[in-house]
């Protein structure tokens, strides 16, 4: 079975719902304007992450990200927090010298588990 194709050359403007049922290539600049939902895998080549994630060692960071930009940053190490990297010049990971990665939360004026003697007495 064949089906008809279509080229259409200018601007094409759709005012309602569009449903392509096959694979399509959009070139050029893309604008994206509302809410966006991927129901399967994304995956992009250049995607504008800064936090590049945790790596046991140096070697092990260059190998995965060879050729990092200026603002990437990872975590070098087993634990977290833990040495952080960053790019400050175009393609080189650099020591900052300091430790992250970690969170931490204020609990200030909750309940403690040195308080709790009886679950009950926090319902």
């Amino acid at each position: 079975m064949s089906h008809e194709s279509k080229q259409i050359d200018g601007d094409v403007s759709i005012g309602r719902n569009t449903a392509i049922g096959g694979d399509a290539i959009i070139q050029g600049k893309t604008h994206l304007k509302g809410n966006v939902r991927v129901d399967g895998w994304f995956e992009a080549k250049n995607i504008k992450g800064v936090s590049k994630g945790l790596y046991p060692t140096i070697e092990a960071l260059k190998a995965a990200i060879p050729s990092p930009i200026v603002g990437d940053w990872a975590i070098v190490g087993d634990t977290i927090p833990g040495p952080i990297f960053r790019c400050e010049t175009k393609g080189i990971w650099s020591a900052t010298g300091e430790t992250g990665g970690g969170g931490s939360i204020d609990l200030t004026g909750y309940l403690t588990a040195e308080e709790i003697d009886d679950v009950t007495s926090i319902l």
